[in-house]
């Protein structure tokens, strides 16, 4: 069975570097967790043309051990979405589709640890965050606040 341990990635970059079309190319799920089963997909993120497309069907199946790939489209992603997946998987091919990713993230966004699996599925679903750890932090900053108004308050009487 083909593992990632076991995967020649540099080899594999070599041939999927030339390929025209391709973009951004990303291996995420089990297979890059490092905890692939038996009979599981290959999970990726593309961006790319169909001619591209065509050629990874060409290349992966084999490289990867005969497994199905299972594609996710980039463009179906929200900017957040694929970063996290970028930051989780392996990333084979980038012409500067998650720079322009990270580009569209607000730069009051910040990811919060959570369970991978629970965590890849909140992201699926646009929910990039557990409600109750924002809820927790909102709650120490507001506390955090308020000890800086108090303290504001004795600088002031000082002066």
């Amino acid at each position: 069975m083909v593992t990632l341990q076991k995967l020649d990635l540099e080899r594999l970059k070599a041939k999927l570097e030339p390929i025209q079309g391709l973009r951004l190319l990303i291996l995420f799920g089990s297979l890059a967790d490092g905890v692939p089963r038996k009979g599981s997909d290959v999970d990726i993120v593309v961006d790319c043309d169909d001619g591209a497309l065509r050629a990874l069907y060409g290349i992966l199946p084999r490289e990867l051990g005969g497994r199905e790939l299972h594609v996710l489209r980039a463009g179906w992603l929200k900017a957040e979405a694929l970063l996290h997946i970028a930051r989780r998987g392996v990333v084979l091919v980038d012409r500067g589709l998650l720079r322009d990713a990270q580009a569209r993230v607000p730069g009051d966004y910040f990811e919060l640890g959570e369970e991978p699996s629970r965590a890849f599925r909140s992201w699926l679903k646009g929910d990039p965050v557990d409600a109750r750890l924002v809820l927790r932090i909102v709650g120490q900053v507001d506390e955090d606040a308020e000890t800086l108004r108090g303290l504001e308050g004795r600088l002031d009487e000082a002066l």
